[in-house]
Parts: structure tokens; sequence; C-alpha cells
């Protein structure tokens, strides 16, 4: 959430910080879907803003998230 807010306030340098945090704490909670969707939405940050082979890092992350959710099933 503070990722989002630090991104529309084009505090991008934070929004990165806490965007990593956010992801990495979804993650350790084993939150796939919230994961996936979230590393989705930054991807789509990072695209906007230029930044495409750090967005297809997170592109993978949710693709891989989202998966990992129904083989988990």
């Amino acid at each position: 959430l503070f990722g989002r807010i630090e991104y529309a306030r084009q505090q991008f340098e934070s929004g990165d910080a806490h965007f990593a945090e956010g992801l990495a704490i979804m993650e350790s909670l084993h939150l796939e879907e919230e994961l996936a969707d979230n590393a989705l939405y930054y991807a789509q940050q990072l695209e906007a803003r230029g930044k495409e082979r750090e967005a297809l890092i997170y592109f993978r992350r949710a693709f891989q998230s989202s998966q990992s959710r129904y083989v988990g099933a």
C-alpha cells in the first residue's frame, strides 16, 4: 500500500523500497494471490517509467506466483 501511495506522489525511490518490502512480506507469508497482483501492478508501474528490464523481473514474479497458486491447490 505504501508503495502505491509513494508512486502516486511520484516519490519513486521510496515507492520502490516499499514495494520491495511489501512483496517480500507477501512471499514469506505465502500470500500467492496478493503477491501476484501486487507484483503485476509494480511491473506495470516500472514499465510505464521506462524501466522495462526491472519490470520484466516483476512480471515473471507475478506469473510464477500465479502458477504456484494453482499448482499448490
